[in-house]
């Protein structure tokens, strides 16, 4: 069993026992990477883990944010598997590493789409928007924007997370338009001061310890000590 180093002494809000999966992100949708017999617990933080694609890291973010389940063993956030609770989902806030903005008119009407779909029955698109410095882009159309505006779109998104349980954030520091990264790293942790697990999955050990409480570092899916 390959275990993680001690986890915080507060309840665990992501557990992950024993887990084996791998991610479709390739070609055809064929695995990057995979993890083997994975254990993790991350109470309240901001978290980094620190690796590439082949390591694990993209079929680590999909067993943990619900995008697929485990081959083997278990991942739970708040107490549940997030692939079978929309409720749960619905409290992680995810940065893809392909943006997933739900498609409409506008950039406004999208990220409407997207708190509505998270159950916030009186969105604000517009307020979210210019909160992160991205109001500029409110009324352009979706399919205009650029790959790094998009992450930057789905960025502000998941640091809006209402009521967050899981932050999920892929290489936030790289490829986004636009967003302060002062304003980033102090979102973050307000977010892991509030009750939140921030996890940033990055390839650079310099952006992970310049905002993480603890670093972990995954290689050809394990753990490295």
């Amino acid at each position: 069993m390959t275990d993680a180093p001690p986890p915080p002494r507060a309840a665990p809000t992501v557990l992950l026992e024993r887990v084996h999966a791998s991610d479709d992100a390739g070609h055809r949708g064929k695995s990057r990477g995979a993890i083997f017999d994975l254990s993790l617990a991350l109470g309240p933080s901001v978290v980094a883990i620190v690796g590439a694609p082949s390591d694990g890291t993209l079929a680590l973010l999909d067993v943990m944010t619900g995008a697929q389940k485990p081959t083997r063993g278990s991942a739970l956030v708040g107490g549940f598997a997030p692939m079978r609770s929309p409720a749960t989902r619905a409290r992680i806030g995810v940065l893809s590493p392909i943006p997933r903005l739900p498609e409409a008119r506008t950039v406004s009407a999208s990220v409407g789409l997207a708190m509505r779909a998270r159950g916030q029955a009186d969105p604000r698109p517009v307020d979210l928007l210019e909160g992160f410095g991205l109001g500029a882009l409110s009324r352009r159309t979706s399919r205009s924007l650029s790959y790094t505006e998009s992450r930057a779109v789905e960025l502000a998104l998941a640091l809006s997370t209402r009521a967050p349980l899981l932050v999920a954030l892929y290489e936030p520091f790289s490829d986004v338009a636009l967003m302060q990264q002062d304003l980033l790293r102090e979102r973050m942790s307000e977010l892991g001061a509030g009750g939140a697990t921030v996890m940033i999955v990055c390839s650079s050990r310099a952006d992970a310890r310049s905002v993480a409480e603890r670093v972990l570092v995954l290689h050809k899916g394990r753990w490295v000590h």
